[in-house]
């Protein structure tokens, strides 16, 4: 690893960064999403095949290989549905800041969560 030294960093609208760096908006890399809940009125819409993402799913591994609900083809079908390896970012509540990656080839997130599907 370089050694970080005054002429290897800049200052920049966001902090100090490496002076070969560009900061740049989060939507020039891929699409945001903010997750939604389907109704919870609606039992039809729980306990199928596909992963509902909360906040409380995210830990310290990279990916949410399985979460604490799961939401039917239908629950999928009013939510935003998320592709494997979307980066999620809790951005409301006591665990904000908390990231990590889908596992699944579908899934959706609830509302303190957003999702960045990247560009290829």
């Amino acid at each position: 690893m370089a050694e970080l030294t005054v002429d290897s960093i800049k200052q920049s609208e966001v902090g100090l960064i490496a002076s070969d760096w560009e900061v740049l908006p989060v939507s020039q890399f891929g699409k945001i999403l903010t997750g939604t809940t389907p109704s919870t009125k609606e039992s039809k819409f729980y306990g199928g095949a596909y992963p509902f993402i909360s906040p409380g799913d995210i830990s310290e591994d990279l990916y949410v290989k399985e979460a604490a609900k799961t939401i039917t083809k239908e629950g999928l079908s009013v939510c935003r549905p998320l592709p494997k390896n979307a980066v999620l970012v809790v951005c409301i509540g006591a665990t904000i800041g908390k990231t990590a990656l889908t596992w699944s080839e579908e899934s959706a997130t609830n509302q303190q969560i957003n999702a960045i599907i990247t560009y290829k």
